[in-house]
């Protein structure tokens, strides 16, 4: 059996999209095998480390709908293009609706526990122990993360998934000077 590429070009993409649409089931699964290990990788970028399940279930969820549609790919002239934004755009709707689905649950939990604060916890307990929760923090937080998400997510898409800042451009719906102009920010305040 031949050895499959990391990263197909543009015709094997399009070889592979055109097999699915054709409901050839090997089709999906060369298609997973390409690109779902580079998805979560590039969803972490943009939803953070922390949400790694949520990142995977998008992507798991893109490929069922990828078996239902498979006609899709054959409207899209650039397949790579059109699975990343979909998954970005994919993943900023799962966080927003999972953040309002966490806001209701802490509001509830807020009301039915409003207790004051620990009558023996001195102001000083309570400044210590927020300073304390603030180096933790400052610790945890690393130079890209110090990055706005634009600039962090256009470094993961030039240095990790190799693209050019023209399909960059493409994936952020912006021109392509302002994708570089974004590069080239981030990489000023690396180096600082």
């Amino acid at each position: 059996m031949p050895k499959t590429p990391l990263h197909p070009d543009k015709s094997a993409l399009k070889k592979v999209a055109l097999q699915l649409a054709e409901g050839q089931q090997g089709a999906i699964g060369q298609l997973y095998r390409w690109f779902f290990q580079r998805l979560v990788r590039y969803g972490v970028q943009i939803v953070g480390m922390e949400r790694q399940d949520l990142v995977k279930t998008t992507v798991q969820d893109f490929f069922m709908w990828l078996v239902e549609h498979p006609q899709r790919l054959k409207e899209v002239d650039n397949i790579e293009r059109f699975i990343l934004k979909s998954i970005r755009t994919n993943l900023i709707q799962a966080q927003i609706k999972q953040q309002k689905k966490q806001q209701v649950r802490n509001d509830y939990q807020n009301h039915m526990s409003q207790k004051p604060t620990s009558p023996n916890a001195s102001p000083e307990k309570i400044l210590i122990d927020q300073e304390e929760q603030f180096l933790q923090k400052k610790q945890v937080i690393n130079a890209l993360n110090s990055l706005p998400p634009v600039q962090r997510e256009v470094l993961y898409l030039r240095y990790f998934q190799d693209l050019s800042y023209r399909d960059i451009a493409a994936l952020l719906e912006v021109d392509e000077q302002v994708a570089r102009n974004y590069g080239y920010r981030a990489l000023k305040k690396l180096r600082k």
